[in-house]
């Protein structure tokens, strides 16, 4: 049986008092993260690049729908798709 590649998409701005934490779960599950950045300038792709190879950084435009149909060109062929939002509270 072929292994199934899993990414996760996460989408960010000014992420960078909650990019670890979400990037320490990520890379738990994920074959591979992709972040999509819209211009940050705290330190967020600094802390995302900390995490390797496994993390990708790429940038997104600033209009949701845009960033989300360049998510999807992004992993284009991939398995399994997934994103994840750093705001969301549950972290």
């Amino acid at each position: 049986m072929a292994h199934v590649k899993i990414t996760f998409l996460v989408p960010v701005y000014n992420e960078a008092a909650r990019i670890g934490m979400v990037l320490e779960h990520a890379t738990r599950w994920a074959d591979e993260v992709v972040v999509m950045d819209k211009g940050s300038t705290d330190g967020t792709l600094d802390i995302s690049r900390g995490f390797g190879d496994r993390v990708r950084v790429v940038p997104a435009h600033v209009d949701p729908t845009v960033a989300y149909h360049e998510q999807l060109h992004v992993v284009a062929g991939d398995d399994v798709l997934d994103t994840w939002d750093v705001d969301l509270r549950g972290w």
